[in-house]
């Protein structure tokens, strides 16, 4: 996913120095500092999930190298 956003820091700063709500408004940079709090949030609930994934995925790879290594316990494994 490609986030593209337009906005003005020189604008910014001078309104900012001015006190020009004018300048702040135009500059567009508070709508881009909420999009960026917005995409930092959804990515802390991926990265939140990022471990637990990577715990299963070994546990899942570790299972199948014990079946590669174990071919006749995979076999009595399965006839039980």
């Amino acid at each position: 996913m490609i986030f593209l956003f337009f906005f003005d820091a020189k604008d910014y700063i001078e309104g900012i120095n001015d006190n020009n709500e004018v300048l702040i408004d135009l500059s567009r940079f508070s709508d881009f500092i909420s999009e960026l709090n917005q995409f930092i949030k959804d990515k802390d609930k991926l990265a939140q999930l990022d471990t637990p994934i990577r715990r299963v995925l070994d546990d899942v790879l570790e299972v199948k190298q014990w079946f590669v290594n174990n071919p006749q316990q995979d076999q009595i494994t399965f006839d039980t």
